[in-house]
C-alpha cells in the first residue's frame, strides 16, 4: 500500500542518514518499492543508495524504471546523469542533465554537472556559458569558479598566439 511505502521510504532516509546503516537503508527502500511499483521516488531513492554503495548497474535499473513511471522526475534524469558521468559516458551523461533543465531550469547542480560534461568533452565555449549561469543562480560557488577559469582559459590557450 502506498501509505506503508511511505513510511518505509522515510524509514530508509532516516537510517542513512544515520551513517553506517546503509545495508537496513537499502532493505527500507525495497520494501517501500515492493509496496508500491508505481512509486517513481521510491525507485530513484533506491537507485541513489545503490550508486553511492557501486551498484551501479542495479542504480541504473532503478533510475530507468522510475522514468517509465514518471518521465518528469527530474531526480531520475539525475541520478542517470550522475551516474552515466561516472562511467564517463558524458555525451549520455549530458542528455540526461538537459532532461533535469527542461523539467526544473533552476537546477543548479544538474546545470554545473552539464558544464563538467561540456569542459571535459572540450565543448569550451558551451562550457564557459553554462558556468556563468550557474554563477548568477549560486554565486561564490568555488568549484563552478574554477572551472569557469579552466575552460576560459583552455580557450584562450587554443586560440592561434593564445599560448
Amino acid at each position: 500500500t502506498p501509505g506503508i511505502a511511505k513510511i518505509r521510504l522515510a524509514l530508509g532516509r532516516a537510517l542513512e542518514a544515520v551513517g553506517n546503516r546503509e545495508a537496513e537503508a537499502e532493505a527500507a527502500y525495497r520494501s517501500a518499492v515492493q509496496l508500491d511499483p508505481s512509486s517513481a521516488e521510491s525507485r530513484v531513492t533506491l537507485g541513489n543508495l545503490l550508486a553511492k554503495r557501486g551498484a551501479t548497474s542495479e542504480a541504473e535499473q532503478c533510475y530507468r524504471a522510475a522514468m517509465d513511471l514518471d518521465p518528469r522526475s527530474a531526480d531520475a534524469h539525475f541520478g542517470l546523469g550522475n551516474l552515466l558521468a561516472e562511467r564517463r559516458e558524458f555525451g549520455n551523461a549530458m542528455v540526461q542533465y538537459r532532461a533535469v533543465l527542461e523539467i526544473d531550469p533552476g537546477h543548479v547542480d544538474a546545470m554545473a554537472n552539464l558544464g563538467n560534461c561540456q569542459l571535459v568533452m572540450g565543448r569550451l565555449r558551451e562550457a564557459i556559458a553554462t558556468y556563468e549561469n550557474v554563477l548568477k543562480l549560486r554565486p561564490g560557488d568555488q568549484v563552478v569558479t574554477e572551472n569557469l577559469a579552466l575552460a576560459r582559459q583552455t580557450l584562450a590557450k587554443s586560440r592561434p598566439g593564445g599560448g
